[in-house]
């Protein structure tokens, strides 16, 4: 994996001992794209990410076929942000969900997890 003003490393979190992605950069436009295959659209209306707050500049973008700006913090230590895709399209746009097509996390942040899902469980 090639990387321009940052790193991307595979690190052990002391805090939950496990591997996660240590995402880093000189500004919040550093990113990573989470991978698919290019031919495969995600269709399921749920993305849950485990995300570490190192307070330090961090966003992400969904995108799908619209656009949509919503301003989020998050709190010290690690977050669980789980996004239903589908009442947010329905809210902000007055339409249906119909898939997503990417997902960018932009540094610096580190990343447990990053799942699309048909429904939210309360597993941490």
């Amino acid at each position: 994996m090639s990387v321009k003003n940052g790193h991307i490393e595979r690190i052990v979190g002391d805090d939950v001992r496990s591997l996660v992605l240590d995402v880093r950069g000189i500004n919040v436009s550093t990113n990573y794209n989470v991978s698919r295959r290019p031919q495969e659209n995600i269709w399921l209306p749920f993305l849950v990410m485990t995300i570490k707050n190192l307070k330090e500049e961090f966003s992400f973008e969904v995108e799908d076929p619209s656009i949509c700006f919503m301003p989020m913090s998050l709190d010290d230590g690690w977050n669980r942000i789980q996004l239903n895709l589908s009442d947010l399209t329905r809210g902000t746009y007055g339409t249906h969900y119909v898939m997503t097509l990417r997902v960018e996390i932009h540094a610096s942040c580190r990343i447990r997890r990053v799942y699309f899902s048909d429904r939210l469980s309360n597993i941490r």
